[in-house]
């Protein structure tokens, strides 16, 4: 073609050109992707605060006012004592006496020392640690649950005069 000049592609100015147009191709796929994780986010956390109470709080209830002072949820995981174990989730009491639930899917990797365990092998009374994300029921959907021994600091009733 005549209309193209090969030494056009080859100059500074459709350098600079080019440059700054992958620039801002990449710098609008950032803020693309940025968008779509706030808005999933927002989505999520919309979702959860119908649940939240009801989960963490219980059917009857108590309610935030009677939370004054303590940690409602670690949000991404818990360390506590197992009080119930269903077919797909274990309810948790943590340190600040908070019963919380933990969904178990086939993903979630389980393990008592260096040993696979499933959830029949989870029993009343185990101190377990629960690392996973929330969902949006307002449960904790576990991706790994681990035994804890017996006698490991941090378990138990939390002394709220010492803020341990």
């Amino acid at each position: 073609m005549k209309f193209i000049n090969k030494e056009f592609f080859k100059s500074k100015r459709f350098q600079m050109v080019a440059v700054s147009v992958g620039a801002v191709l990449v710098m609008v796929i950032i803020f693309m992707a940025g968008v779509k994780f706030g808005s999933e986010r927002a989505m999520f956390f919309s979702k959860m605060n119908v649940n939240y109470e009801r989960n963490f709080l219980g059917e009857r209830g108590g309610s935030w006012r009677e939370l004054s002072g303590k940690n409602a949820i670690g949000m991404h995981g818990i360390v506590g004592q197992v009080i119930g174990v269903g077919s797909s989730s274990i309810s948790v009491m943590d340190r600040d006496g908070l019963e919380k639930s933990v969904e178990v899917t086939a993903s979630t990797s389980m393990r008592s020392a260096r040993e696979n365990i499933s959830l029949i092998d989870i029993k009343v009374n185990q101190n377990i640690i629960v690392f996973g994300k929330p969902n949006e029921l307002g449960q904790i959907e576990a991706t790994m649950i681990r035994f804890a021994p017996e006698n490991m600091p941090g378990f138990g009733q939390r002394d709220n005069k010492r803020g341990r």
